[in-house]
């Protein structure tokens, strides 16, 4: 496993397999929240990676405001 040590400045660095597997890129973010002692980083998606991610049979509609009874 690897060991990532904490610098003076409170940076970290992320072992580069660990980027790797998780398709983690150099300036991408990541969410930092702490659950029962631990830290989670999850990454941060950018709009393009959302695409498709929600798997639905239904169409999606949408209601715009020209469809909208006027007040």
């Amino acid at each position: 496993m690897p060991i990532s040590y904490l610098s003076p400045e409170y940076q970290i660095v992320i072992p580069k397999e660990i980027c790797k597997k998780l398709a983690i890129e150099p300036g991408q973010g990541l969410s930092i929240s702490e659950k029962n002692g631990r830290l989670e980083l999850p990454p941060v998606l950018a709009p393009r990676d959302l695409v498709g991610f929600i798997k639905t049979d239904q169409p999606l509609t949408f209601d715009r405001e020209s469809d909208r009874d006027p007040l």
